[in-house]
């Protein structure tokens, strides 16, 4: 993939912007930077606490499917960060107990299939300070010394690059192991919040689609929290 950046000093979010250029009719390749997001969002509508440091960016795709994306967005990502981290399914990246970054994918859908799909990526970079009631980490804490903002972003865009083509050739079966290796929830019990109820269970694999399967036979696609059971 040829990336275009458009970069940005501060916006309200960058996948705001994208979802604009991608009604526009942009091209796919567009990647959207900025040094900070003032109202940046993660899953359910979250607030994504994203100040100048980290990396912030989100990229235009015109896929041919999105089954997954999320979950090979995230390797991907991972793949660059030059820490050894662990996928949180369904989206996040997580050093040990603390949040690295994360992946947020939205789509529009039309009658012939995948209209476009943007992929939100967050990743606290050179970060050291968070708002209390997060459990957070950053690449600068976790390797002693701050990053090259700009070496790490197009890092990130190369490993993209790579990972995004063989999806398109292959699907999400081609990572199936690589996430199932990353993945601590699978093979461990985890408690989890859907529809305002709380469930535990034991989580024993990772469907052909990306799911995480309970060893009760339940199928989870889509859950409002979830976290290992200590």
């Amino acid at each position: 993939m040829n990336w275009i950046l458009e970069r940005h000093a501060s916006v309200d979010s960058t996948n705001r912007l994208a979802y604009e250029r991608a009604r526009e009719g942009v091209s796919a390749g567009l990647v959207v930077v900025a040094c900070e997001q003032t109202s940046g969002r993660g899953r359910r509508d979250n607030r994504w606490h994203s100040p100048p440091g980290g990396l912030w960016l989100t990229l235009l795709l015109r896929p041919p499917r999105i089954e997954g994306l999320s979950l090979v967005a995230a390797l991907a990502v991972g793949a660059a960060l030059g820490v050894e981290w662990q996928l949180h399914w369904p989206n996040d990246l997580y050093c040990g107990t603390r949040k690295l970054g994360g992946v947020l994918v939205e789509s529009r859908l039309s009658g012939q299939g995948c209209e476009f799909a943007l992929v939100g990526v967050g990743v606290n970079a050179n970060n050291s300070e968070f708002p209390p009631e997060l459990v957070a980490t950053s690449l600068a804490l976790e390797l002693g010394h701050e990053v090259e903002l700009e070496q790490q972003l197009q890092a990130v865009l190369n490993s993209l690059s790579s990972y995004l083509d063989r999806y398109e050739r292959k699907g999400l079966g081609a990572f199936l192991d690589e996430l199932r290796g990353r993945c601590p929830m699978v093979g461990s019990r985890v408690r989890y919040l859907s529809e305002g109820l709380e469930h535990e269970a034991l989580a024993v694999d990772l469907t052909e689609d990306g799911a995480l399967r309970l060893e009760d036979g339940t199928v989870l696609r889509s859950v409002e929290r979830i976290d290992l059971v200590s």
